[in-house]
């Protein structure tokens, strides 16, 4: 059995975060073709004008599958918190890429992901969740904070600013932080050990 490694990277085209910011992120990173079947490959290869040829066209499936991942993930989730998954992202872009390669004898195996964001796309992110965070602050102040039914995950409601907790993760994990801002659903975390911030709902958030 023999491989292809190559290197991977391009734009992934205009995304829309979890709360509706537009981004425009960027990726990059290796991966390998594994030869399963030598006359099959052998065939594929031929088809494409030769293994530059089918590596280009791995490249761009892979940045597709990317860009189809990434929006269906951020339709529950924010930029930072899918940029930290990158294991979920490899095991989702690589099953993308072996249904495609299958019948051609061989399989893809991301071995690094990286997802990137502008200087731009980080200071509109950051100007959005300070937007949020005021908005939150004058409702409350106006008396009209929202009056949607909020989950009761401690005896004493909900968790204040700077309180220590475990949260789990859509990988089924937990990962310790600290509560930011709450909006009535949903903590805005910063993870313990990084600058990293994600929104989590409440029902996953305990104190610890």
């Amino acid at each position: 059995m023999g491989e292809l490694g190559f290197q991977w990277g391009g734009p992934l085209g205009a995304v829309r975060d979890h709360s509706d910011v537009e981004l425009h992120p960027n990726a990059f990173g290796s991966a390998h073709i594994d030869v399963m079947d030598p006359g099959a490959f052998a065939n594929t290869v031929a088809q494409h004008g030769g293994e530059a040829g089918l590596v280009e066209s791995v490249k761009r499936s892979i940045l597709t599958s990317l860009a189809t991942v990434l929006s269906s993930r951020l339709s529950r989730d924010s930029m930072l918190g899918v940029m930290r998954d990158s294991a979920g992202l490899i095991a989702d872009v690589e099953s993308y890429g072996n249904r495609m390669l299958q019948p051609t004898g061989a399989g893809l195996r991301i071995m690094t992901l990286q997802v990137t964001l502008t200087e731009e796309d980080m200071a509109t992110l950051q100007k959005a969740q300070v937007a949020s965070a005021m908005a939150m602050r004058a409702a409350k102040a106006a008396g009209d904070a929202p009056t949607a039914p909020q989950p009761v995950f401690s005896p004493s409601g909900p968790l204040p600013p700077g309180t220590r907790v475990i949260a789990t993760w859509s990988d089924g994990k937990s990962y310790p932080g600290q509560v930011k801002n709450f909006d009535g659903t949903n903590y805005e975390l910063v993870w313990e050990g990084s600058a990293a911030i994600a929104w989590v709902p409440a029902a996953s958030v305990r104190p610890g």
